[in-house]
């Protein structure tokens, strides 16, 4: 009898082999002392051969005992049907008659042996357990060796000097023993085990009549192969070695299946991809690797064509007369790789290829199936501030990016505090709080008037783009930011009448200017932080002096609007990015402007830069209140309206400031640098820069006098500039800007 243990070999049959599974539980009326299966009891026991194995094939033989000891053997064959796999047990021998049960006896199961040793179980029937209580023995012998009870329990013929044994009968419970002997595999061994009453020989029964038959194996781990894999990407596997003595058992079961790798034989290679949320500057492009992929070097490559072209896949890899493309490195399996591809493509449809190569190795294949994307057309997006409010209305400066020829900007003034209008009602709204413009290409800043009369209070001003005219593709300025302003109530103008002297007497009257003062950000949904300025009316008085015979000096006038403001530190260490924002003939547009350069020795004037901004927004130049400036550069920039600031880690020691109106309180006063050494005043010179005060004594003064003053002069200079530069920020710290300009304030009277 040949159990399964070894490699069967191909199997060329016209029908399938049978096979009968666990002859030590499915043969009849045979069991293990630890199972039985059989509803009507196991009082027979399975040979070494065919116990705690796996099976056996068609023709192949089990033999069975009497677990009670009686005398003789019973047959069974592995037979099977044309049409059935699963085998069936036909008797081969006489019938084996176990009968009753003796009233001392011990049930015996041998596991299966190796070159070590093996397992054996027992359970005692009707044990001994009167003092003194009965015993077991038992003892392992080669083949042939006649034994007698006696010898059992005096342990006589052992196979190796270590092979016997006994124990005490305590119960009638299952016990497990290990017969630890040095065994030669493949040879025949017979184990004996007999039970007594009173542990001295008293009726004393051989319960394994004849001797369990043990057949050491070799030790041989369960071992298969699976076959190639089919189209449908399925393998089958085949047990090629069933274990034998103490090796590993099968894990996987014979003519078990699985799923293969996309790519494995005759499995199709996996990888999908799609496109996505096409815009005028490109679309996104995701793209799923096939699950083998190697993610230390496996690549995907992407390229646009237009309708109709058929690169190969190399040309995809290498980019080669496409539109444009990329490449990406294949770092994770199982989800998709979002890549945004940023094409300049004019508004059309095209197609979109990609190529993967899983494994790195310059073999790329072209991902099915081939997708396109529709470039839609650039739609129109307005920004506009309001300014110079009056009683008669207020300014709108605004400009459009994308502007179509047949589209209109439109504007929209209410109270502070209104419902938040639609972009139909905006739209729609009647004269004189609202209007709209044909949008000019290109769209330049352009400034308005709205008539539309105002009381001292706070407002909003809403905007909106769209296409045609009528509301397609409709959008609110500032990215649906409300712009709000303050008009203040006007200053009643003051008439003085100053005293005469012996012969003149000279009047003065007062008329009004317009200062800037504060500004707010009104969210209507958008989101936005960005925070424009806002426009206060309140009328500064601007003296005059006129003269009925005696001429009098005209008071110095003041600074332009704007030119004379506050300013705090917003991002120590950090400046904002300079980025392009227009392309074409808009292509010189950036989203911040370059002002006049304020270098100072080895460091930036911050109060120049923070003028030069009041200037430009006095100027309406399009500068909101952030800028940038510090450093040996001197460089001074600031945040154009209707943008955010792209912060970044500055390398020359610049920092982001806030420019503070009147409104607002600050304790860091940005004011210009008075001229050195002027003979004569300089006036408005229309640049924003505050003129220096009037010379009232005489011009002539000593050569000491002006050296003192040159001495006195550079001295400062020089404490002023190393201070400073101590106290620059060092590259790469996270708080870099160490002066609490807040608590240090300084001021210098022009």
């Amino acid at each position: 009898m040949d159990a399964v243990g070894a490699a069967t070999g191909s199997r060329p049959s016209p029908r399938p082999t049978a096979f009968c599974s666990y002859p030590m539980w499915t043969l009849p009326e045979t069991g293990t002392d630890t199972r039985c299966d059989h509803p009507d009891g196991c009082p027979k026991r399975p040979d070494a051969n065919c116990n705690d194995i796996y099976g056996v094939t068609e023709g192949d033989s089990c033999d069975v005992y009497c677990a009670n000891g009686a005398p003789g053997t019973e047959s069974w064959t592995c037979t099977g049907s044309r049409d059935n796999f699963d085998g069936t047990w036909e008797l081969s021998s006489n019938a084996l008659e176990c009968g009753e049960d003796v009233d001392l006896f011990a049930s015996v199961g041998v596991g299966s042996a190796s070159a070590r040793g093996f397992s054996w179980t027992y359970d005692i029937r009707n044990p001994d357990l009167i003092d003194p209580p009965g015993k077991i023995y038992w003892v392992l012998t080669n083949d042939g060796v006649p034994m007698t009870v006696n010898d059992i329990m005096i342990g006589n013929n052992p196979t190796q000097p270590n092979c016997f044994g006994q124990a005490v009968q305590v119960d009638s419970e299952i016990h497990e023993q290990r017969m630890d002997c040095s065994l030669t595999p493949g040879e025949l061994y017979r184990f004996w085990v007999a039970v007594d009453y009173d542990g001295d020989g008293t009726e004393a029964v051989d319960t394994t009549s004849g001797g369990v038959p043990v057949i050491p194996q070799e030790d041989h781990d369960c071992d298969g192969i699976w076959s190639s894999c089919d189209a449908n990407c399925i393998q089958f596997y085949s047990i090629t070695q069933y274990p034998s003595g103490d090796g590993a058992g099968c894990e996987i079961g014979d003519e078990e299946e699985r799923t293969c790798a996309p790519g494995t034989d005759l499995c199709p290679l996996g990888g999908a991809y799609d496109v996505y949320n096409p815009t005028p500057d490109g679309f996104d492009v995701g793209f799923t690797p096939d699950e083998s992929s190697n993610t230390a070097g496996g690549m995907w490559y992407y390229m646009v064509t237009p309708v109709g072209a058929s690169p190969t896949p190399e040309e995809i890899m290498n980019q080669s007369g496409g539109l444009c493309g990329s490449s990406y490195p294949i770092t994770s399996v199982g989800g998709e790789d979002l890549q945004t591809a940023t094409c300049g493509l004019s508004p059309d449809t095209y197609d979109v290829w990609v190529a993967q190569d899983p494994q790195g190795n310059g073999n790329p294949t072209i991902v099915e199936p081939l997708k396109q994307v529709t470039i839609p057309a650039a739609l129109p997006t307005g920004n506009l501030f309001a300014h110079t409010p009056s009683e008669t209305g207020h300014k709108i400066s605004y400009d459009i990016d994308n502007p179509v020829a047949t589209g209109k900007f439109y504007w929209m003034t209410v109270p502070l505090g209104s419902p938040n209008p639609t972009a139909a009602e905006i739209r729609d709204c009647s004269p004189p709080c609202c209007g709209s413009f044909q949008q000019a290409v290109p769209s330049p800043m352009t400034t308005i008037d709205a008539a539309c009369s105002l009381t001292p209070g706070e407002y909003v001003v809403y905007g909106e783009v769209d296409t045609d005219g009528n509301g397609a593709d409709a959008s609110l300025a500032n990215s649906g930011v409300a712009f709000q302003f303050t008009y203040a109530a006007t200053t009643s103008p003051a008439t003085t009448t100053t005293t005469t002297t012996t012969t003149t007497a000279a009047s003065t009257t007062t008329t009004a200017a317009p200062v800037v003062v504060s500004s707010t950000t009104v969210d209507n949904g958008a989101g936005s932080n960005t925070a424009p300025p806002v426009v206060d009316s309140t009328l500064a008085p601007v003296t005059t002096a006129t003269t009925t015979a005696i001429p009098v000096t005209p008071a110095p006038q003041p600074n332009p609007t704007g030119a004379i403001g506050n300013y705090r530190v917003i991002y120590p260490g950090q400046e904002c990015e300079n980025d392009q924002i227009g392309d074409g003939i808009t292509a010189h547009i950036h989203d911040t402007i370059l002002l006049p350069n304020v270098r100072i020795g080895f460091g930036s004037d911050v109060a120049r830069c923070a003028g030069y901004v009041a200037e430009n927004r006095a100027q309406n130049g399009g500068c909101s209140t952030l800028f940038h400036t510090g450093g040996i550069t001197g460089a001074c920039r600031c945040v154009r309206l209707g943008y955010v600031c792209d912060r970044d880690e500055s390398e020359v020691g610049r920092t982001i400031f806030k420019l503070c109106l009147s409104a607002e309180t600050c304790s860091m006063v940005a004011y210009y640098w008075p001229d050195l050494a002027l003979s004569e005043t300089r006036g408005d010179t229309g640049d924003g820069l505050p003129a220096p005060p009037a010379q009232t004594g005489s011009k002539t003064l000593g050569l000491s006098y002006y050296l003192f003053i040159v001495l006195a002069v550079l001295s400062g200079i020089f404490v002023g500039v190393c201070g400073y530069l101590s106290l620059q920020p060092k590259r790469q710290m996270n708080s870099a800007y160490h002066i609490s300009l807040d608590t240090n304030a300084f001021e210098r009277t022009i």
